[in-house]
């Protein structure tokens, strides 16, 4: 397991200093985003007007969050498409129900990060961090 967290950190530091987005990802159960999440995002969207501002979420209304920005943008997602893109260990870990051990929800996102910062590159904020 060692390895593969260290293989899939050494690629993310290869590949997150050559992206141009910059995303967050949300995978709770509200339907728009509060206070905070808005202000981190609108922030992200105006300090960074060049690239684009990807707020994964399953359940966040595009309305309600594109207004944020010209630049933001609602993506769905599947765990299993997204574990699947990344890595065959992500895709194993996960179709194994491995991640239900411990802190599942956590475990999820977590693994959902990586998988995105692996495939897609950019620069992960959380929800709670002003640009």
């Amino acid at each position: 397991m060692f390895r593969t967290v260290f293989t899939i950190f050494i690629v993310l530091l290869c590949t997150t200093a050559q992206a141009s987005n910059v995303f967050f990802v949300h995978t709770s159960a509200e339907t728009s985003p509060g206070v905070i999440e808005s202000c981190s995002i609108e922030s992200a969207a105006r300090k960074n007007p060049d690239k684009d501002i990807i707020v994964y979420s399953n359940s966040f209304r595009d309305v309600d969050v594109e207004i944020l920005g010209s630049n933001v943008k609602v993506r769905r997602f599947s765990y299993r498409d997204e574990f699947s893109k990344a890595s065959t260990e992500l895709s194993r870990w996960f179709e194994s129900g491995k991640w239900r051990e411990g802190f599942c929800l956590n475990n999820l996102s977590n693994s959902l990060r990586l998988a995105l910062l692996s495939t897609q590159g950019g620069t992960y904020f959380d929800m709670d961090i002003i640009s």
